[in-house]
C-alpha cells in the first residue's frame, strides 16, 4: 500500500518529467528510467511493473502492446529472505494467496495497452515524440534488428539490483530519479499535495541527489494517476478509459476527470466570450 493518496503531476510538470525521458542521454540508471517511462505511458501499478515480463508484449502490426495477464508464475529474483520457504513467490504474490502475480483487480486482467510512442503535451498543444515504445523495444530486444548489442538490451524483466524484477520501494525510487532531474520543483509539488488534501505528516522530504539536484516528493501511483488524468484531458470516454486504467468503478475514475477540468486555463475561458 502506498503511504499516501495517488496526486497526479499538473500538465506542466508532466511536460517537465517527460523532457527528462526524451532527452538523447542522461546520467539516470537505465532501469528506473524504464520504469519510470512504463508507469507513466501505460498507468500499470507499481506491482504489475515489478512483475512485467519480456514475453507480455506483442505486435499487433507495427503497433506494440502490453498484455496483462490474469495469472502468470513469480519470475522475480529478489531477495531470499523477502521469498518464500521454497523460494518461488515474492511477498506480494504470497499475500495475494493465488501462487503467482495476479492483478490488483478483476478489471485490470486481460487489458491490452498501446505502448505510445507520441503523446498530447497539454502544455504546448501539440503531439509530440513520447517515445515509450522505441524504449521498450531496445531494452526488452522486442525487434532484435532494431536492439544494438550491449548490456543495457535483451533483459527479460525490468532489473532492480542485477536481478529480475524489483520491489515496490525500487518503483517509487526510480520515480524520484527522474523526477530529480527535471524542472518539478519540490516546494511546489508539497504545496500541490498539501492543496489536495495530503496530509503534512505523509509528504517527506527526499534531500537531494548525487548532484545535488532537490528530489521532490513523488511515488509510483502518482504517476498512474498522471497517466488516468492524462485520459481525462485527451477527453477519452470514461468508459473506454476505465477498460486501460482497470478501475471497477466510474466513481473512482472521476476524480482524475476533476484533476484535468482543475488544469483548466481561466485566461482562455475569457476568449468564450
Amino acid at each position: 500500500m502506498s503511504r499516501r493518496d495517488a496526486i497526479p503531476l499538473h500538465k506542466k510538470r508532466q511536460d517537465a518529467f517527460v523532457d527528462v525521458l526524451t532527452r538523447d542521454e542522461t546520467d539516470i540508471d537505465p532501469h528506473k528510467e524504464m520504469t519510470s517511462h512504463l508507469f507513466l505511458g501505460t498507468g500499470i501499478r507499481n506491482d504489475t511493473g515489478g512483475h512485467l515480463h519480456r514475453d507480455w508484449f506483442t505486435y499487433r502490426g507495427t503497433d506494440l502492446y502490453l498484455n496483462i495477464p490474469d495469472y502468470d508464475e513469480c519470475r522475480k529474483e529478489i531477495d531470499k529472505a523477502r521469498k518464500t520457504a521454497d523460494g518461488s513467490l515474492c511477498g506480494a504474490c504470497e499475500r495475494a494467496g493465488d501462487g503467482g502475480y495476479t492483478p490488483k483487480t478483476q478489471a485490470s486482467a486481460g487489458r491490452q495497452l498501446l505502448i505510445p510512442n507520441h503523446w498530447t503535451n497539454h502544455v504546448t498543444g501539440e503531439t509530440e515524440y513520447f517515445g515509450l515504445k522505441d524504449r521498450c523495444e531496445r531494452y526488452f530486444a522486442l525487434s532484435d534488428p532494431a536492439a544494438p548489442d550491449g548490456a543495457e538490451y535483451g533483459f527479460k524483466m525490468i532489473q532492480a539490483g542485477g536481478k529480475n524484477g524489483f520491489s515496490q520501494g525500487f518503483g517509487s525510487r526510480a520515480v524520484r530519479a527522474v523526477a530529480a532531474k527535471s524542472e518539478i520543483n519540490p516546494t511546489l509539488r508539497k504545496q500541490r499535495l498539501l492543496n489536495e488534501g495530503v496530509p503534512s505528516d505523509q509528504i517527506r522530504d527526499f534531500g537531494t541527489d548525487e548532484e545535488g539536484n532537490r528530489i521532490p516528493d513523488l511515488i509510483a501511483h502518482d504517476l498512474r494517476a498522471s497517466f488516468c488524468t492524462q485520459l481525462a484531458r485527451n477527453d477519452t470516454e470514461t468508459a473506454y478509459a476505465m477498460t486501460k486504467t482497470g478501475h471497477k468503478l466510474e466513481e473512482t475514475f472521476y476524480r482524475y476527470v476533476q484533476f484535468a477540468r482543475d488544469e483548466l486555463d481561466k485566461d482562455k475561458d475569457k476568449d468564450m466570450f
